[in-house]
């Protein structure tokens, strides 16, 4: 016999011979390390400037995630009507929903290019007195059920920028693996009204405290955030629901939106509003019912 096996060819071993058995080539082992000692190592430098808040998102049907010709797409994942939180790209089926904790709101007026140009389009915030003095000086007006800046009184909405009321819904959001996210949730158009909707759900939640009856903090209660589909005479599209589930699962996740809030208020969260441009309307058409 030879000493070598010929080219192309394999020895065989003994028949009695073990299986191989594979290398283990990384020890996943993480007994007797102590993680405590470690908690937020490795990002003590990062401001706030360092860090995307997630938007909770609801998928459309030409959202770029259910579309199989864009680079985004999400391909035997994603569908219309699912929830796609949009830095961990997990997606929450749309009729189970997820549980979602509201720990802040704000309203916000946008302005935005002419549709199609996506986030690119993005032309900066407009303050409440800014739109009251282009609005009196006809500059600013209201077609078809959207609002629109113009110089000379017609609306052209292949050219004219939009004005876009944008309600904010800073939250969290219970993940699979049961750990919290903080994301924003952003609602326009036909989305108002829930929005309004939720506000009151929360405003409803109160205790008497020294004699008066005070709203309790939002983040104590955890509510189911499903979607649903929604129609109107120029298409349809997804919307979301609010139904209240309880108390928040335990301390630590209230304690957690509770420093989600206050970090809020003291305006040390960044957010990328010209990101939330792929959802910023996601109905057809607008809702004509301005609040």
């Amino acid at each position: 016999m030879n000493a070598r096996a010929s080219r192309g060819s394999a020895a065989k071993p003994p028949a009695d011979a073990p299986a191989p058995q594979p290398t283990e080539l990384v020890d996943t082992s993480m007994s007797g390390v102590d993680i405590s000692k470690y908690i937020g190592a490795g990002l003590e430098d990062a401001g706030a400037e360092s860090f995307a808040i997630p938007f909770l998102r609801v998928l459309q049907t030409n959202s770029p995630e259910c579309d199989e010709v864009n680079s985004k797409y999400m391909k035997g994942r994603a569908k219309p009507g699912m929830l796609l939180n949009t830095v961990t790209q997990e997606l929450f089926d749309g009729e189970t929903g997820a549980l979602f904790i509201p720990c802040h709101y704000e309203r916000r007026q946008l302005r935005w290019a002419p549709r199609g140009t996506g986030s690119q389009g993005f032309r900066g915030e407009v303050t409440e007195v800014e739109a009251l003095q282009a609005r009196a000086a006809g500059k600013l007006v209201d077609h078809e059920g959207r609002t629109y800046f113009t110089d000379d009184g017609k609306v052209n909405d292949k050219k004219n920028d939009r004005l876009v009321d944008t309600r904010l819904h800073f939250g969290l959001v219970m993940s699979a693996n049961g750990a919290p996210a903080q994301v924003l949730l952003s609602l326009v158009s036909t989305q108002i009204k829930k929005s309004k909707l939720f506000n009151s759900m929360q405003r409803e939640r109160t205790r008497v405290v020294e004699g008066k009856v005070l709203p309790e903090p939002s983040f104590l209660y955890a509510y189911r955030l499903t979607t649903i589909k929604e129609s109107n005479d120029m298409g349809s599209w997804y919307g979301v629901h609010f139904a209240l589930e309880g108390q928040v699962p335990n301390s630590a996740i209230f304690q957690f939106g509770a420093q989600f809030y206050e970090a809020l208020r003291r305006n040390e969260v960044k957010v990328d509003l010209a990101a939330s441009g792929g959802a910023e309307d996601a109905s057809p058409a607008g809702d004509p019912d301005k609040f």
